[in-house]
């Protein structure tokens, strides 16, 4: 790609949006230097050296408005190709007033022409993978460090950035090119009766790449992950007062709430903030015989019905689990041997009904819980407490989210189960004695599918769509 295809500058702030100690304003292109040079007077008795690959040049900007204003600022240019970006790219950290900011992108952008303008979402990272600094899965990586939501997530999405997707992408093409190479090379010698690559040799090289991917797409759990929020659910036995206690957090009567038990038959989810993280929480029909997630049904006493089951069902897809239990009644004896399967790390007990006498023996519950917290539904009593720990558990990264240790996103997934059906195909054509020219078109099929990954988007609209989830400045 050639470095001089984009002939305007763009600029931006690029980081968090108000009051702060210090602001980032971005430019990059090839007005970069020149424009941010025009404003600037450098405090340093040597001047500043703008030719250098990297360097760092205290002073002000001068502001020529009613009155001169001048603005103490870090200078940081990056000539190309060493930048992000590969083009020049100039960093301008000032003190963090949004109207100070103001001022200044409306300086830069009075003086900059037709060729400078404000940057579009994730234009930077755009312009790094258009310039062939990162790749496609590497771009995308960008996004999932900045809506990381715990360790575990940052961690993985950051060797997504270090080229962890790109090159076992890598080591499956090169591996399915020099299949195709072998084969092809039998077709010459098919003739003769030689046959360079025996059928079951094929075949079986054929299932090395399939288990390959497939190891990768079988870690992805991400149906029970919301991409946006943390999934909360309650679940319990009948008449705990699940749906009262969730309608008490969100504030308004979502569930249906009766005296009878058993009121809740299908999942009921509303959206929340606690502790500023977003949250879906699930309320879900009692169930009166546990069945712990992954156990067959005949394993474990039967559900007492369909609703029972769906509850289940949700409880597998929980990220965050709150077994909500009645204080004022005996901890029922199907939910003393938890200790399993329950996750100490991401479930709580919830005691509600604190507000009559209590006859729950929690010692019966304490090895199951890192955290038991006593509420009522009724009186809102313990409430502000139980949603502190629930915001605690996603802050202080105790979540594993399923999802984490994947290194495809859906796009990524699409293309990789593409690329399966297409070996797969390769391998069937091999299995029926079809000539070796038929799974070499399939190879070939995948192959190109797998560079969909981390090379080649379908058309521009594709790049809109990655590119425009990033917020600008990035």
């Amino acid at each position: 790609m050639n470095l001089n295809q984009f002939n305007d500058t763009i600029v931006a702030v690029s980081s968090a949006q108000g009051v702060a100690m210090r602001t980032i304003i971005r430019l990059s292109g090839p007005d970069a230097v020149n424009t941010s040079r025009a404003f600037f007077t450098s405090s340093e008795s040597g001047g500043e050296d703008w030719e250098q690959g990297f360097s760092v040049s205290s002073g002000h900007l001068i502001l020529p408005y009613d009155e001169i204003l001048a603005v103490p600022v870090l200078i940081y240019t990056m000539r190309a190709p060493f930048s992000y970006t590969k083009e020049d790219v100039v960093e301008i950290h000032l003190p963090g007033s949004p109207a100070l900011v103001d001022l200044i992108l409306d300086a830069l952008l009075g003086s900059g022409g037709d060729y400078l303008r404000l940057a579009g979402p994730g234009e930077f990272t755009e312009r790094a993978y258009l310039n062939g600094r990162i790749d496609l899965a590497q771009a995308e990586a960008v996004m999932s460090i900045i809506t990381a939501r715990n360790k575990s997530e940052l961690l993985a999405a950051n060797s997504r950035l270090g080229g962890s997707t790109s090159k076992l992408v890598s080591s499956v093409q090169k591996d399915i090119v020099e299949l195709r190479a072998a084969i092809e090379a039998s077709l010459d010698f098919e003739s003769q009766g030689i046959e360079l690559v025996p059928r079951h040799e094929f075949v079986q090289r054929c299932k090395e790449l399939t288990d390959k991917l497939e190891g990768e797409l079988d870690r992805y759990q991400g149906e029970k992950v919301n991409k946006d929020c943390v999934r909360a659910v309650f679940v319990g036995p009948p008449n705990a007062g699940k749906s009262s206690l969730l309608n008490r957090i969100i504030g308004h009567e979502a569930a249906l709430v009766h005296a009878s038990s058993g009121t809740t038959r299908d999942a009921v989810e509303e959206k929340v903030v606690i502790n500023g993280v977003d949250f879906i929480l699930t309320d879900t029909a009692g169930i009166s015989a546990f069945t712990a997630p992954g156990k067959r049904q005949d394993d474990c006493e039967a559900l007492d019905d369909l609703a029972a089951e769906k509850s289940r069902q949700t409880l597998e897809g929980a990220q965050v689990v709150l077994l909500v239990f009645d204080a004022s009644e005996p901890v029922p004896r199907e939910w003393k041997n938890m200790s399993g399967w329950v996750d100490k790390n991401r479930t709580i007990g919830v005691m509600n009904k604190c507000d009559l006498p209590l006859a729950a023996d929690e010692s019966l519950l304490s090895e199951c819980f890192r955290d038991i917290v006593h509420v009522s539904a009724l009186t809102g009593a313990g409430v502000e407490q139980l949603k502190g720990v629930v915001g605690r558990i996603v802050t202080e990264g105790r979540l594993d989210f399923s999802a984490a240790d994947c290194l495809f996103n859906a796009r990524q997934r699409e293309a990789v189960r593409e690329a399966l059906a297409r070996i797969r195909d390769a391998q069937g054509a091999a299995n029926a004695e079809l000539g070796y020219e038929f799974s070499a078109l399939h190879l070939r099929e995948a192959s190109d599918a797998l560079a969909r990954v981390t090379d080649e988007a379908d058309s521009q609209d594709v790049l809109d769509s990655i590119f425009s989830r990033f917020c600008i400045g990035k």
